[in-house]
């Protein structure tokens, strides 16, 4: 899973656009910080990982999920 996180991190980064980003983060009051990738942009991005071979199993998504958020 995180090897999946990875991935679509890096993809976002080299779609970043700063400019972008600045002002997405200024309309969110600076409360989060963002990759100045525009909808259409990020689902073209984000198909592939998204696809459900990609995905992983439905019974090892809530486990998954889990360790994923104590990462944070």
């Amino acid at each position: 899973m995180i090897d999946f996180i990875n991935m679509l991190e890096t993809e976002f980064e080299k779609n970043a656009n700063t400019e972008i980003a600045l002002g997405q983060k200024a309309y969110m009051k600076n409360q989060f910080e963002f990759y100045g990738i525009k909808t259409p942009l990020r689902r073209e991005i984000q198909k592939p990982f998204l696809i459900r071979a990609y995905l992983p199993p439905k019974n090892n998504l809530r486990k998954k999920t889990l360790n994923f958020l104590n990462l944070w």
